[in-house]
């Protein structure tokens, strides 16, 4: 009987150590397995910890009606947020109107049917296709999303919007209000920006649709005559703006990291 208590005894000891062992060598596969799985993803998403998904910088050029340099950045510590900043010149034909107010500067001998010399001032409106080329910075804070992911390949979209600021030139001739001998004017606007991104690896290739409106001002007011080389008269002004549909258009290639 004690030989059999015995034998018992040692059964249990044995079943238990081995039990005992099992546990600590699947925890540790599970730990390990946890911290492989943690790696991997922290690796493959290296912008994660800002927002970035794929990448936390990108930085590139932009080719279009908008040419220039391109900077996005997940900089705001939100999943998604990003500054998008871009330093571009721009060429386009915007429906436009003027919205000028003339000081009583004008004499009798420079007056001319398109402008009569009043008492006060004058108000002067036009609305036409105004083709213009600017030079502006353009910052967007931009929402965006990954819609798909295979093996090294990422497609996302992205929207939001900003403002531009810079300086505008007419190329129109004879651009009645601002005339060509008016080289340089200030540039205000704001716009939308909708676009998609094809991220392979470190690279991007991007594509965006920026429609807005803009602003172009300037504290003198030119009128050129109806022949080309004819003197222009300035005056100053009380209001000397034009409203014009601002738009741009871009793809651009870019280095993420």
């Amino acid at each position: 009987m004690k030989k059999v208590f015995l034998c018992m005894l040692m059964f249990i000891c044995i079943a238990g150590s081995t039990d005992a062992a099992g546990y600590r060598g699947n925890n540790r596969g599970r730990s390990y397995s946890h911290s492989r799985s943690s790696f991997s993803r922290s690796h493959r998403g290296g912008g994660r910890a800002t927002g970035g998904g794929s990448y936390t910088h990108r930085i590139g050029g932009l080719v279009g009606n908008m040419f220039g340099v391109s900077y996005k950045g997940f900089i705001f510590g939100v999943e998604g947020l990003a500054l998008q900043a871009d330093l571009a010149a721009k060429l386009q034909l915007s429906p436009t109107k003027d919205d000028i107010k003339l000081k009583n500067v004008l004499t009798e001998e420079v007056a001319v049917e398109e402008i009569q010399v009043a008492d006060t001032y004058q108000e002067l409106h036009d609305t036409y296709n105004w083709s213009n080329f600017t030079f502006e910075l353009n910052p967007n804070i931009v929402y965006q999303k990954e819609i798909d992911t295979a093996g090294r390949s990422t497609f996302a979209i992205f929207g939001g919007g900003g403002v531009s600021l810079g300086l505008v030139k007419s190329l129109n001739l004879a651009s009645f209000g601002f005339g060509e001998s008016n080289p340089l004017l200030g540039k205000f606007g704001v716009n939308g920006i909708v676009g998609m991104e094809f991220i392979w690896s470190r690279f991007v290739l991007s594509l965006d649709a920026r429609p807005g409106y803009g602003l172009a001002f300037s504290s003198k007011y030119e009128y050129r005559g109806g022949l080309v080389g004819e003197e222009v008269f300035e005056v100053d002004a009380d209001r000397n703006l034009r409203h014009f549909f601002d738009f741009g258009a871009s793809i651009g290639f870019h280095y993420c990291f």
